[in-house]
């Protein structure tokens, strides 16, 4: 089977219908062998989590994606690659705002709470 084949088949709603619920209900299976899959299912379920995760990005409304991207193999692999690269990015944001002594993050979007008077040292 030709690997844009397999992409098409995690991309259906039905197929992603069948893997939510296998995730959601634990006796529920994909396939009939529950061990050793070959590699063609281990391509099939990368392909339908890939999916998975671009409509649940949709579902959230997260900027460049849309169905149309999801449908095009070649714009739903940029989106990834943009996807990937944001998330380094928001990381080395993150470490760079990492208090070094402590390891807290001082993020500015959450306001801090300073007490005091009695008893707050």
């Amino acid at each position: 089977m030709k690997p844009n084949r397999i992409r098409e088949l995690a991309l259906s709603q039905h197929w992603q219908n069948l893997y939510n619920s296998s995730k959601e209900i634990g006796t529920f299976k994909l396939f009939n062998n529950a061990s050793e899959l070959t590699e063609l299912q281990d391509s099939f379920l990368y392909w339908l989590s890939i999916y998975s995760d671009l409509y649940t990005d949709l579902a959230m409304g997260e900027k460049f994606i849309s169905k149309e991207v999801i449908a095009d193999h070649i714009r739903a692999e940029a989106y990834l690659i943009y996807k990937r690269h944001k998330r380094k990015e928001d990381k080395k944001s993150m470490d760079k705002q990492a208090e070094p002594k402590t390891g807290k993050v001082s993020h500015p979007t959450i306001p801090k709470i300073v007490f005091t008077g009695k008893g707050c040292d």
